[in-house]
């Protein structure tokens, strides 16, 4: 039998105006009206301390994962893990960073290529790696790697796809900032699919950035070691305190480009279903200790 997983919340009892001279029922009614407020009151208080009371209780918590491929151009610069789907959200939620700017694709004069020039930005628009790209003749899944001359501004990056594209409004796209509503403490728990398709013993090093400020002592170094194909699973786990307007991002960096964090598509024989690139999730554990 399916145990009930809902309490019906009690609210301050209505009580009579009482009578200028006593009456029986006057105080009977008083009494009957307080008995079932404080019954309704005892029942819920039973059932959150039984055993099992913990299932009526609800916490903010939120799961995210990207069904991508994320690439590194460069090993000295940071790339913030990105989510483009929501499994599971009760305040916590995703959030992107966005910039819409002007600009060209090709190989830095008139052929094919993977150099993107932004000529004019808009105010307060910044341009960050791992954004994907959009606007017209732009290739689907374009995203930022590398910067060039450019760092946030007008200037040239290195985009992940060679084509040709004249001057045109584009708009960058980063699904990267993790939120809660609610102050508290948060788990944050992550892993990150990584594939070696080069030489040699690589690492990739992940950590937690708290609105755009790394989080002291939260990186960790994960070894993606030779042949070449090999795979590892990068699992992260950390505690995070949070305010109300805080955001915090996944960060990483590479030894080598050509260890990426990689997606698989729906198997066959047997059916297996998409392996994402990332996954987390951020759970509340506790309010914040004063």
């Amino acid at each position: 039998m399916a145990l009930v997983n809902k309490l019906i919340p009690s609210k301050s009892a209505a009580l009579p105006v009482g009578t200028v001279d006593y009456t029986r029922q006057y105080q009977d009614q008083f009494s009957n009206i307080l008995r079932l407020y404080f019954n309704q009151v005892d029942s819920n208080s039973q059932s959150l301390l039984s055993n099992t009371g913990g299932r009526f209780l609800g916490f903010p918590y939120g799961s995210f994962l990207d069904t991508t491929d994320q690439v590194a151009g460069a090993t000295t610069v940071a790339y913030a893990m990105r989510f483009n789907t929501t499994e599971y959200s009760n305040s916590v939620t995703i959030a992107s960073k966005t910039a819409a700017f002007t600009a060209s694709i090709n190989n830095g004069g008139v052929l094919a290529g993977t150099v993107l020039t932004v000529a004019t930005i808009a105010v307060g628009s910044v341009i960050y790696l791992g954004m994907q790209l959009t606007g017209a003749g732009v290739t689907a899944g374009t995203r930022v790697i590398a910067f060039v001359s450019g760092s946030g501004g007008v200037g040239t990056y290195t985009v992940s796809a060679s084509q040709l594209v004249a001057t045109v409004a584009m708009v960058g796209d980063l699904p990267s900032k993790l939120s809660a509503e609610f102050p508290g403490i948060y788990n944050l728990q992550a892993s990150a699919e990584l594939l070696n398709t080069g030489a040699g013993s690589q690492t990739v090093e992940i950590w937690i950035m708290r609105n755009g400020v790394n989080v002291a002592n939260s990186n960790k170094i994960y070894s993606a070691n030779e042949p070449i194909d090999t795979s590892v699973v990068a699992v992260y786990s950390s505690f995070i305190e949070m305010q109300g307007a805080d955001y915090i991002e996944i960060m990483w960096r590479t030894s080598d480009i050509n260890v990426y964090i990689n997606h698989t598509a729906v198997g066959a024989a047997p059916t297996r279903p998409v392996t994402p690139s990332v996954k987390a999730s951020m759970s509340f554990v506790s309010s914040i200790p004063a």
